[in-house]
């Protein structure tokens, strides 16, 4: 599937995710929450893939990914992608991985833009997706910030 198909399924998930969940996104619910929701909303245009909130399994061993420490040194880590499109116990047909955030997390997007690139080495994720979600108040779909691996 090329990026331009999966940005126009993505870009309707997120619509749909602003229309149906637009008063918990205004209440700044947790970035669990809201992946659990674009997973759900996602699986319907998979239909050879499964979608999965915080998969760990590379294949059939915990995912890991070496990620810098405190002090900058390599270190390997288990990780939890926010959403994964793939197909469970190979790294064979791996489509897409995505992390999120919202946009009144203050934590830098270049942590997870790292780990994306580590993710898609690694387990041969064809494209890798991180999204900040407009959360709040006055959270839209149409401030949606999103940078294609």
């Amino acid at each position: 599937m090329h990026q331009n198909d999966l940005n126009s399924i993505i870009a309707t998930a997120i619509d749909a995710l602003y229309a149906e969940e637009g008063d918990i996104i205004a209440f700044d619910i947790g970035e669990r929450t809201l992946s659990s929701c674009l997973a759900w909303l996602l699986k319907p245009h998979f239909p050879d893939h499964r979608v999965h909130v915080e998969f760990n399994r590379g294949g059939y061993d915990p995912k890991d990914i070496e990620l810098p420490d405190a002090e900058g040194e390599p270190t390997t880590c288990r990780v939890f992608p926010d959403i994964v499109v793939h197909r469970p116990g190979t790294n064979e047909h791996n489509l897409l991985v995505i992390e999120m955030k919202k946009s009144t997390n203050r934590m830098s997007d270049a942590d997870d833009v790292y780990k994306l690139d580590r993710l898609k080495e690694k387990y041969h994720y064809a494209h890798a997706l991180f999204v900040r979600l407009p959360a709040g108040p006055e959270a839209s779909a149409e401030n949606v910030y999103a940078i294609w691996r």
